[in-house]
């Protein structure tokens, strides 16, 4: 138990060279309150969610990543200023305002209270520090530098996740570890390439969370969000980040997108390139690692939950039934270079990608080819994100009140069966923008 009478500024020990007991300690059930909702608050606040903890956020503002576990009730906010009341009942504490003065205000209240405390400003008077951590299967390690250089600890940390990933299986023989660490400096690096998922970042797999995790060079497409990398806890300052334009990509950009692959993987670094949805669905993989295999390259692909069903599933709307929806298709609206698809397969639901800037072209092939223009629609932009909208309606009204409601790229269409039942949704926060065929617009929550 910490001392209740050692007072923070008094106490020679918090000025002398630390020395961290390193433990693992289980939070599950234990409330803890992170003040400060900014980049190292939501990191920290996270952490102690994928940890089981009962989290509380003390700040008049938070991050869009914290505001989204908030509206999903994965973590309470107290939209207020700070004040020890706060901390009745809570079993650790994390002070990560931008205020230092505020912040070892904080850490002397939980310390007078006998809390455990991380100042995340001052290392140096913190009572706890979060070592850089990294596992596979039941294995977990933790490696910190007793709170003087994280940025050392991140990369030893990475080291050492990038040798685990080698390891085929539990129970390997741990001497395959260590010749691998002895080679690892001769190689040539990695690329993983990871299908993120439809967009939110906790829709990512573990694989792929361990591979982004391991890299020295982390390379996004931005459509998934600037927030995404924060949400997966990864930190643009102690590795290469890159995000890479959203939308149609100009001639020439996959070619510069493989130099610069090539490139980080040829200096021996290991490189995630991180897709939006599969890899293999409408994104481009199978250029990549045709080009990788060309320069011999290792590469690993890592699937991930393709946008055409993560959005549609996470919405509520059903691709199959056991009754009615059979089959389902998929198609672009757009090929090679932009040029507008003329051909779209028949199933009992079909889904459209890439349509934004073509809805109205899509509607009149679709009508052309024997779709009834009563037949169900729906369009969702930025499918599981924030901001995430929805339009609803029928075939021959979908362009305008998409049009109507300012949908963007990236968006989903889907009409037929899939269209025409909404089950209930875990989403509540999401905002759905609705029309009848024969009635009036209505915006409404779901």
């Amino acid at each position: 138990m910490i001392s209740r009478t050692t007072d923070l500024e008094d106490d020679h020990a918090s000025r002398r060279v630390r020395r961290f007991l390193t433990l693992g300690i289980d939070v599950a059930g234990l409330k803890c309150v992170v003040v400060g909702g900014g980049r190292v608050g939501t990191r920290k606040a996270i952490r102690l969610i994928e940890h089981g903890a009962n989290v509380v956020v003390c700040s008049p503002q938070i991050s869009p990543s914290l505001l989204r576990a908030a509206q999903e009730r994965r973590l309470a906010w107290e939209r207020r200023p700070y004040g020890p009341a706060l901390l009745r009942g809570v079993r650790f504490v994390v002070a990560a305002t931008d205020d230092k003065a505020l912040n070892l205000r904080i850490a002397r209240d939980a310390e007078r209270r006998g809390i455990p405390f991380c100042l995340a400003s001052d290392r140096s008077r913190s009572r706890v520090i979060f070592p850089a951590t990294c596992g596979i299967e039941d294995l977990a390690i933790a490696v910190h530098t007793n709170g003087r250089s994280p940025k050392r600890a991140t990369e030893v940390r990475n080291l050492i996740s990038r040798l685990l990933c080698r390891l085929p299986q539990q129970g390997s023989d741990l001497r395959v570890l260590a010749r691998s660490s002895e080679s690892a400096g001769t190689d040539k690096g990695k690329v993983y390439i990871v299908g993120a998922g439809p967009g939110a970042a906790d829709l990512i797999t573990v694989r792929g969370l361990r591979a982004i995790r391991s890299a020295d060079v982390v390379i996004f497409d931005r459509i998934l969000g600037r927030d995404f990398a924060e949400q997966l806890g990864i930190d643009p300052h102690r590795r290469e980040v890159e995000w890479l334009g959203a939308g149609r990509m100009a001639p020439g950009r996959q070619a510069e997108i493989n130099g610069r692959i090539l490139e980080a993987a040829a200096a021996g670094k290991v490189v995630a390139r991180v897709k939006n949805g599969d890899p293999f669905v409408f994104g481009r993989g199978a250029e990549e690692i045709d080009f990788l295999a060309e320069h011999g390259i290792t590469f690993e692909v890592i699937p991930g939950i393709s946008s055409v069903s993560g959005a549609l599933t996470a919405a509520g709307y059903a691709l199959t039934s056991r009754e009615h929806g059979r089959s389902f298709a998929v198609t672009s609206a757009q090929l090679a270079g932009g040029r507008f698809n003329e051909h779209y397969p028949k199933a009992d639901s079909l889904v459209v990608l890439m349509v934004v800037g073509v809805l109205d072209r899509v509607v009149g092939r679709l009508v052309a080819d024997g779709w009834s223009p009563e037949t169900p629609a729906v369009i969702i932009e930025r499918g599981t994100q924030d901001g995430e909208k929805e339009v609803v309606g029928c075939l021959r009204d979908i362009a305008r009140l998409a049009k109507h409601h300012n949908i963007e790229s990236p968006a989903v269409l889907a009409l037929g069966v899939v269209a025409a039942r909404k089950l209930t949704s875990p989403r509540s926060a999401r905002r759905r923008v609705t029309r009848a065929c024969a009635g009036e617009v209505n915006l409404s929550r779901s």
